[in-house]
């Protein structure tokens, strides 16, 4: 992992208005040390990557003006062993003190746990959302929010952590400040 990367301003959306779990981030990409950096690792954990059906990454200042990259499934020496890493490729380096604008995108299937598990025909089907409420990065994060699109106003509970905000059917997770790599603080 380089320790040279640090992500500056990261925007997290999380859509849960389907069945479909659609998440957009949106960083700025801080290379501090002294050789370029070509590309850079986006960490999963195992769970997040058996549903996962599709997985983007852009560089540019928006998806329509960005480039799209490439990537790979890689093993990454003594990361936490319960993640799984894609390496991304930039489409030009990044140089020492320099910064690259960076999105990704992903879906994830059956992500969503029915709750309870069984229900009666008279009764609403409540669903159960399970995440990070931190961006799950390799690398130290300088500020970080996430906004979560929810189908309804209507919310039976939710964690919180820090500041958090509920209006009409979006909750609002920070922002944090200075989140240190692999941050894990269980979300539902």
């Amino acid at each position: 992992v380089n320790t040279n990367i640090v992500l500056q301003d990261v925007k997290r959306k999380i859509d849960l208005t389907t069945q479909l779990v659609s998440v957009s981030v949106g960083a700025t990409l801080k290379n501090k040390g002294q050789e370029e950096v070509s590309e850079f690792l986006v960490a999963f954990t195992y769970t997040e990557l058996e549903h996962l059906a599709y997985f983007e990454a852009d560089e540019g200042k928006s998806k329509k003006s960005g480039i799209q990259l490439s990537y790979t499934a890689v093993t990454v020496q003594g990361a936490p062993g319960d993640l799984g890493f894609f390496n991304v490729q930039q489409a030009s380096p990044v140089p020492f003190n320099e910064t690259s604008k960076i999105s990704l995108q992903y879906v994830f299937v059956r992500h969503l746990e029915p709750f309870p598990a069984e229900i009666t025909q008279f009764e609403s089907q409540r669903v159960l959302f399970k995440d990070n409420h931190y961006l799950l990065s390799p690398y130290k994060v300088t500020r970080q929010n996430t906004k979560i699109s929810l189908p309804s106003p209507v919310v039976e509970s939710y964690t919180e952590e820090g500041s958090v905000t509920m209006a009409d059917a979006e909750l609002v997770y920070g922002p944090y400040k200075g989140t240190s790599a692999y941050r894990i603080s269980p979300m539902t």
